[in-house]
């Protein structure tokens, strides 16, 4: 019995070093294929930021965003990140959770709704007094339909 030439070993070692490379490349096309949209996205929400710093930069109507305080524990709690996109405020009812910019303010709240007001023109909502004890009162916003 005669053992394996160097030329049969050689092509051996080419083989699997060629289905290794293959695998190389399979993975590789992955990654990139899962990081690159992730590096759009990211990149398209910068740039919206710094273009437009009055409003939430979104991207295919979904707007990422982290909470910054306490005031929806245990439900949401700081530094989660949250995924909002507009809705049709007609739709809204008590217990939804909203995000919504206050006139003239630079920060998005998010709260939950305790009561839905009749309609006259606008449709009012309530929202519970704050954890923080920074808001006192029951607190009313008047949101129009888009």
């Amino acid at each position: 019995m005669r053992g394996k030439n160097n030329g049969d070993k050689a092509q051996e070692e080419n083989e699997k070093r060629g289905v290794a490379h293959l695998i190389g490349n399979i993975i590789g096309i992955a990654i990139i294929a899962v990081l690159l949209p992730i590096m759009i996205v990211n990149m398209t929400l910068i740039i919206k930021s710094y273009t437009q710093p009055d409003k939430v930069p979104a991207v295919f109507g979904v707007a990422p965003l982290i909470v910054m305080s306490g005031s929806m524990d245990p439900v949401i709690m700081v530094n989660d990140l949250i995924f909002v996109k507009r809705v049709d405020p007609a739709t809204l009812e008590v217990g939804d959770i909203i995000a919504f910019q206050p006139a003239g303010a630079t920060t998005v709240v998010t709260h939950r709704i305790v009561g839905v007001l009749p309609p006259e023109g606008a449709l009012g909502l309530r929202f519970p007094p704050r954890a923080t004890g920074t808001m006192p009162r029951t607190w009313t916003r008047c949101l129009r339909s888009t």
